[in-house]
């Protein structure tokens, strides 16, 4: 009842506060142990009880002769309340009856005396946290319900009115007085010289002790020192209550305590306090000192109402009684010998924000107060986990305050029992099930409150019922083409080891050249299996192999026509069996490479040279640098030169690789790094060759400024990806655009450097093809592939390769995603390809493929051979063959097939295709004036511009476009202090721009110089 009156609430809460604060989803599910000093120590596993196993109707307390104490950890055996259901035990010496169970009596299991209750709005009412209508969870709530020991004090009267509070629960005597003002060390020999009360071991309290345990009537605004120091700091507690780091000679009070005997420090036991036990696939931490189970993974960024609510509602590990911790059991995570720090293991990486929220709450007024109409406001004490501060300033109802939290529970059942809610029930493992399998290593896991399995021993799994291996019996003795070694692959799968020259393909070894005939395919000389699917074949002189579907052909392959090296598919979250067609997530590269659609990759090294081996690309006739220099950092001039004077390997002409050039080596089978090391033994980050430059225009002062900065690419191969990286700028001033330099800089990067010769690997252009059956393709004749021209809306991944895998378009039925190779963008491009990029292979998924949506561009092979091209319907002859649009200087390079005779070449900006020229050409052979806006449509030669076409009335002719005419009307006639004469400037400020000249002693101040309107409002000023 409490959990449903609390979630209702929470409801409420979260519909009245900020919409826009943070809020963590509780997915984690954990489970905890037995919490009494003799549970063991090793470690427990279990999977997620059933809410229904946890709080079961049917689980009702015995009556009759049961006793109901007898599965409680730490009870005399006694039964000190027994009516309608509800029990009390008698517990053993230092330990307390808790709500239920007995609880060690211990600074983090005392109360902290908050009594009140608070609602989650602004300046929000108190109530007494037996009232039924205020949220619960909060530490007042279970304060009234048990969960702690309520501070119990008695004062003593000595002689001369020295008197002291004896704390009843923890045996600690405190000095009824707070002495003087003294440095640390003063404080230390205070204590130590102290007669007092009839007493002489007095001494500095601890600083929990400060925290926790002394008498409420003394908790006011007192900075006290206390005995644990830190170098040239020593801990104390300040005017409000915190814990604070102070330097040793300044002066603060001493109140002294003592008892008997005297605490050797924070926890004295010489074996670890906390323990980590694994149950039900989560992790829980039980602190061996306190006895409270903590939650290992925290809860980040929430307000205090989300942490308290998410907490109350938990069903971590199986069990629903988690709650937030109050402040002194939070504190008590603090080690203040260790400078606060904790090491509890849930914080073992580090924590940007390290405040954690408490149960506990505060309604002081403090300086803040004035701001919110000197209204109350109610604070939750929080504790800095990262030097053990107990801070008191997280406004609890305010939407931007967040803090972590971690939730609690106690288990107060004996070992081998648990508490499901309202009894203890006994484990499924203390029968000791898992003795008798022979495959089990003897671990028994709790599931649930009624459910267990075994732990197995290597290559076995728990099926249920027993441990079972997928290699039990050896089923890789029937295969002939295997060694017999069978390899756990997953808990029901496996593979065989195979004979040299042989592949596993996950049912049996396989040798793709047994069915390979390499001198059947025209030109073919020999086979070459690479792995169960992929094979190459040697060809004749001169030609070269492009994949078991096309065979040798008289041109050498492309980057495109190269594997990725990738060769398994996955779904979206594991691998899996490459799909066949029409299945879910078939299309991916691996399923086509294994059809030979490309060619394996295929390396050698050359050792020629002594101590300067090669790596030989066999496929497009590359070279690369083997050994290279240890990376320094350098700037990008002298990475470049550093291949252009290279000597290695007996070669000169080495060269700083491309992007595109380093993705011919990439291997997307493999992850950190996405290379074979075979070949590459260097791996990591490397200077391209590949660059781009920005441009930024800026006006100040009547100078116009164009700046460049220059970048040049790094190809990262831990990652597979490329990544710009800045290394230079050049600024250009001058007045009204007369450009002049004035210089440039260098910013210097270390990255690895590995030199190429051979094949230029620039690139040739997509070719493009219209109107084919009234749909686009693109043609690119180096690699034989054709692509679909506009690319399709956003789609997942699994929703682009079905897209692909079922369009019919151009005439053309089988179409697939690219992979990465192919994609005619590459690494620059922003839609899906089929290639699965590897992540961590220690994770339990080697890939996990992000669903965000991309736009997808399909592609196919060339249905046509000996050049020819596709026209919807045939095979046709091709005019854009060999590219002739290479060479036009003014062309983009793009060639259009008009027919199997004509082409056209896409031109640049102010040039225009002449048919019977066939070049790009910027004379009126063409009228380019036909399609200009605003032109009367006359084209005039010109021999400074090659053309300029007539304008509309109103407009003129600049930078080869009719543009509005900024100098009609003529402003400048009747401007004041101007000669009357406007002129207009160049639009590389976006648009046209008039000025006026100035008579003498004047000049142009030119008030809204970026005007869209195109018109000047500037004015003649006195210089």
């Amino acid at each position: 009842m409490k959990k449903l009156l609390l979630f209702f609430i929470a409801l409420i809460f979260l519909a009245v506060s900020c919409s826009g604060s943070k809020k963590a989803e509780n997915d984690i599910d954990t489970d905890i142990l037995p919490d009494d000093d003799t549970a063991t120590t090793d470690e427990d596993t279990a999977e997620e009880e059933e809410e229904d196993n946890y709080d079961d109707d049917e689980d009702t307390d015995e009556t009759g002769d049961s006793n109901p104490c007898e599965n409680f950890a730490n009870t005399d055996g006694t039964i000190l309340y027994y009516e309608n259901g509800n029990f009390e035990c008698g517990c053993a010496e230092g330990y307390f009856w808790g709500n239920p169970g007995c609880k060690k009596i211990t600074f983090a299991n005392i109360c902290t005396g908050q009594e009140y209750c608070y609602e989650n709005n602004l300046y929000g009412h108190t109530y007494y946290c037996s009232d039924k209508n205020n949220p619960q969870g909060q530490d007042g709530y279970y304060a009234k319900e048990g969960y702690c020991l309520k501070q119990d004090f008695t004062q003593k009267n000595y002689y001369a009115g020295e008197t002291t509070s004896i704390d009843d629960n923890l045996k600690i005597e405190w000095m009824n007085k707070v002495t003087g003002d003294y440095t640390w060390k003063e404080a230390v020999d205070f204590c130590e010289n102290l007669e007092y009360g009839g007493h002489d071991d007095w001494r500095l309290p601890l600083p929990r002790e400060l925290l926790i345990a002394g008498p409420k009537e003394f908790a006011d605004k007192t900075e006290l020192w206390s005995s644990v120091s830190l170098g040239e700091n020593a801990w104390y507690i300040n005017d409000k209550h915190n814990l604070e780091l102070r330097y040793k000679l300044l002066e603060a009070g001493v109140r002294c305590v003592r008892e008997d005997p005297e605490p050797e420090g924070e926890y004295t036991s010489s074996s670890p306090r906390f323990q980590t036990i694994r149950i039900n696939n989560a992790e829980i931490v039980r602190d061996l000192e306190s006895g409270i189970i903590w939650q290992k993974n925290l809860l980040s960024n929430l307000r205090w109402i989300d942490s308290m609510v998410l907490c109350e509602n938990s069903s971590y590990a199986g069990f629903y009684d988690w709650r937030m911790p109050n402040i002194n059991e939070l504190t008590s995570l603090a080690d203040h010998k260790n400078g606060g720090v904790s090491n509890f293991p849930g914080f073992e990486s580090d924590l940007s924000e390290p405040y954690f929220w408490s149960s506990s709450t505060n309604d002081y007024e403090n300086e803040y107060s004035s701001s919110y109409e000197d209204e109350m406001l109610y604070y939750s004490h929080t504790l800095d986990i990262s030097d053990g501060r107990n801070v008191n300033i997280q406004i609890t109802d305010y939407c931007g305050v967040v803090a972590n939290a971690l939730c609690i529970r106690n288990d107060p059942c004996r070992s081998g029992w648990f508490w499901n809610g309202k009894k203890c029930v006994e484990s499924p493992c203390n029968s000791d099930p898992c003795k008798n399998d022979e495959h089990s290593d003897g671990e028994c896991i709790i599931e649930n409150l009624g459910k267990y399995s075994c732990g197995c021993a290597e290559n076995y799994f728990w099926n249920g019922k027993k441990c079972v291996s997928p290699c039990d019996p050896n089923p890789c003795d029937e295969d002939k083409n295997s060694t017999g070694l069978c390899i756990v692959s997953a808990k029901d799968s496996y593979k065989c080891e195979c004979r040299d020259g042989w592949f596993w393909d996950g049912v049996k070894c396989v040798n793709p050249c047994e069915d390979a005939d390499c001198g059947n395919p025209e030109h073919g000389t020999g086979c070459k299996a690479y792995s169960a699917f992929a094979y190459s074949c040697g060809c004749d002189e001169g030609y070269w192999w492009w994949g078991k579907e096309k065979g040798c052909k008289a041109r050498k392959p492309a980057t495109a026509n190269i594997c990725t090296a990738q060769n398994k598919c996955y779904d979206n979250e594991k691998e899996i069996q490459c799909p066949a067609e029409g299945k879910e997530f078939s299309g991916q590269d691996a399923y086509y490479a294994s059809l030979g659609y490309c060619a394996p990759q295929n390396f050698s090294i050359d050792y020629t040279t002594e101590n300067e081996p090669v790596i030989v690309d066999n496929n497009l006739g590359m070279i690369w640098q083997r050994n290279i220099p240890q990376a320094e950092v350098l700037p990008i001039s002298s990475v470049i030169s550093y291949c252009e004077n290279l000597v290695y390997g007996g070669y000169n002409d080495w060269k700083l690789p491309t992007e595109e050039e380093f993705i011919t080596i990439a291997d997307f089978g493999r992850y950190s790094p996405g290379i074979d090391t075979e070949y590459f033994p260097d791996a990591g980050s490397f200077w391209t060759s590949t660059n781009y430059t920005t441009y930024e225009d800026s006006y100040n002062n009547q100078i116009y400024s164009h700046s460049t900065t220059e970048h040049y690419k790094i190809f990262d191969f831990t990652e597979l990806s490329a990544f710009q990286v800045e290394t230079y700028s050049s600024s250009f001033t001058g007045s009204y655009g007369e450009i002049g330099n004035s210089g440039s800089r260098s910013y210097p990067h270390s990255f690895n450097i590995r030199c190429v010769r051979g094949t230029d690997m620039s690139g040739s252009a997509l070719i493009f093809t219209q109107e084919t059956l009234g749909e686009n393709i693109w043609w690119n004749y180096d690699n034989d592939l054709i692509f679909m021209k506009n690319d399709t809306a956003s789609l997942t991944w699994s929703e682009a390769l079905k897209y692909c895998s079922e369009l019919d378009y151009a005439g053309i039925s089988d179409w697939r995603l690219p992979n990465i190779k192919e994609h005619p963008l590459n690494f620059a491009a922003e839609g899906h390809s089929s290639t699965t990029k590897l992540s961590d292979l220690s994770s339990d998924y080697q890939y996990k493929k992000d669903e965000k949506r991309e736009n997808t561009l399909c592609v196919t092979n060339n249905p046509c051979e000996n050049g020819k091209i596709w026209n919807g319907v045939k095979c046709i002859k091709n005019p854009c063959s060999g590219n002739p649009c290479q060479s036009d200087n003014h062309s983009d390079k793009i060639c259009k097939v008009i027919n199997e005779e004509l082409y056209s070449c896409g031109c640049d900006a102010t040039y225009y295709w002449s048919q019977s020229k066939a070049e790009c050409s910027r004379s009126c052979d063409v009228n380019p004036c036909d399609d200009k806006e605003h032109s009367d449509g006359v084209c005039l030669d010109d021999e400074t511009e090659g053309y300029r076409c007539g304008c509309s009335e109103g407009y003129i002719w600049l930078d080869y476009e009719c543009q509005e005419n900024c100098c009609e009307p003529n402003r400048c006639e009747n401007l004041a202090d101007s000669d009357g004469i406007c002129r207009i400037l160049g639009t590389s400020i976006g648009h046209p721009y008039c000025y006026c000249d100035c008579v003498e002693g004047y000049s142009w101040d030119p008030e809204d110089f970026f005007e869209d309107d195109w018109t000047s409002k500037g004015k003649c000023v006195k210089e």
